[in-house]
């Protein structure tokens, strides 16, 4: 973890109410995995205190940048909308855990919403090694999906959309249970890794446990610290612990540890 100012080399709306944000990231820095996120610095305003927290989407090493994928929806996005190339923006990362991979599971990854990022950098890292994940994002119609920017990814994902109006009719969920109902076993010696609303990752768990597959989702949630102090982003758990720290314990959990009917 380190505390740094990066320069934005681009911003760009590439759906709607969604933005990608390019930055320079430094050699001094540890490299992040998929699932880690960074804090961002508030822009100094008094109803703005508290840093954001926003899961890397992109990291390239030799290129030295990192990418974040976010949702404008508030004032402090609205904000960072507004941030021009070349101006910095202040940073802390990588936090958090990642996602564990494994090459002897076929790797199959599910997204939805502003979830787009983590699921994005996992897929690009399994395609960098050649194991050719199925990637699964959903939205809720066209004009959420961003076309141009998923037709540049190093992986073609199947796209869903609750109204159909691009690829499949329906859900993420919806995509899951229509392949698991075609006769055949084609989850097999398969591992799961989910990141979006936490309804649909409770489905997705679901399934998931009733097939036997492992599944893994990268949890969201408001943080007033990201560095496990305020015990703000604590979210129920089963085990002996009753509560984790999303910042810190996660923000990446085998989704049985997660208790949800408690927090949707």
């Amino acid at each position: 973890m380190k505390q740094f100012r990066a320069r934005v080399r681009s911003n760009r709306n590439i759906a709607k109410d969604y933005y990608e944000m390019v930055f320079d990231w430094p050699e001094s820095a540890e490299s992040p995995l998929p699932g880690q996120f960074i804090s961002v610095k508030s822009f100094g305003t008094a109803d703005l205190i508290l840093r954001r927290p926003f899961a890397i989407s992109a990291f390239e090493t030799a290129d030295g940048f990192a990418a974040i994928i976010y949702q404008k929806r508030g004032k402090a996005t609205s904000m960072l909308a507004a941030t021009d190339p070349g101006e910095l923006v202040d940073l802390v990362g990588p936090l958090g855990n990642s996602f564990p991979l494994t090459q002897e599971l076929t790797s199959l990854l599910v997204g939805g919403g502003v979830g787009l990022g983590p699921i994005v950098f996992l897929g690009s890292r399994l395609a960098s090694l050649r194991l050719r994940p199925t990637v699964v994002l959903g939205f809720r119609d066209a004009s959420c999906v961003p076309t141009d920017y998923v037709g540049a990814l190093r992986f073609e994902p199947v796209v869903c959309t609750d109204d159909g109006s691009v690829g499949f009719h329906g859900t993420t969920v919806d995509w899951l249970r229509a392949h698991a109902a075609e006769g055949r076993d084609p989850f097999a010696r398969t591992s799961v890794y989910a990141c979006g609303p936490n309804a649909m990752m409770s489905v997705c768990s679901d399934f998931c446990e009733r097939l036997g597959l492992p599944c893994w989702v990268s949890m969201e949630q408001i943080m007033g610290c990201g560095v496990g102090a305020c015990v703000g982003c604590a979210i129920p758990v089963n085990g002996s612990e009753r509560f984790a720290r999303v910042c810190t314990e996660g923000p990446v959990f085998e989704s049985r540890a997660i208790q949800w009917e408690q927090i949707q």
